[in-house]
């Protein structure tokens, strides 16, 4: 049986997963510091919109909205071009909670509330017609919150995605070796995991990933290398162990 599928764009990994991510699929991208996370979540995002003409939301809870496309202009990549073709929007969840004025078109509230947040993300997605969404990240949806209201947040967040049919990227935080990330709930909801690491190899760090699960599709559980190029994630060929 064909499966419909969202195809990241990054080279070499679609043939990891046999051809794309299946469409309407939640996938938790997991990682320390330095890893890729956000990048992953943003070339998904960009050749989404570039490349196969599939309107998306980027919900940013870490950075400014500027800080971001001035990063990604550093890959070619002309965020206000897409944004002004109504193909990508960013939702300012960052600002707010830092408690700073924000000029962006699509800003969160003050004070911070999930459940507002989430009407926004529907308001944007119906707009727009979304077809991709990312949420950047996990962690700062937790933002002054306990481990219960976290845990609500979470479920809030997996059935809304849910209902608008995006097929999302969520990033997550991994401290810990050997951990996939700081929260199992989301890993348990999502219906993909890719965790990305730095390996020490010899005298320096090196990138590699590995697809834990994915659901609806075949896919590859070796470990794959890849580096931050200036044209954003490469796979490279061969494998580490």
């Amino acid at each position: 049986m064909d499966i419909d599928r969202a195809k990241t764009g990054i080279k070499r990994f679609d043939d990891i997963i046999d051809g794309g991510i299946p469409k309407g699929n939640t996938v938790l991208v997991s990682g320390g510091p330095g890893t890729g996370k956000t990048l992953f979540g943003w070339q998904f995002l960009y050749n989404g919109a570039k490349e196969y003409g599939e309107p998306g939301i980027f919900i940013t809870m870490e950075e400014r909205p500027n800080d971001l496309r001035k990063n990604l202009s550093e890959f070619g990549w002309n965020i206000r071009k897409l944004e002004d073709d109504g193909l990508i929007a960013i939702i300012d969840a960052a600002s707010p909670k830092i408690g700073l004025p924000s000029r962006e078109r699509y800003v969160e509230e003050r004070p911070f509330d999930i459940d507002s947040l989430m009407y926004k993300v529907h308001t944007v997605a119906n707009e727009i017609d979304a077809k991709r969404l990312v949420v950047d990240s996990i962690p700062a949806l937790g933002f002054k919150l306990d481990d219960t209201q976290i845990r609500d947040s979470i479920y809030k967040l997996n059935a809304l995605l849910l209902e608008i049919g995006c097929t999302s990227i969520l990033t997550s935080e991994k401290m810990d070796p050997g951990v996939s990330s700081n929260f199992k709930i989301a890993e348990y909801i999502a219906h993909g995991l890719i965790n990305l690491e730095l390996v020490r190899k010899v005298n320096e760090l090196k990138r590699s990933g590995v697809v834990v699960k994915m659901r609806g599709t075949n896919h590859s559980m070796k470990i794959f290398p890849f580096e931050i190029t200036d044209k954003g994630i490469v796979l490279l060929a061969g494998e580490l162990y």
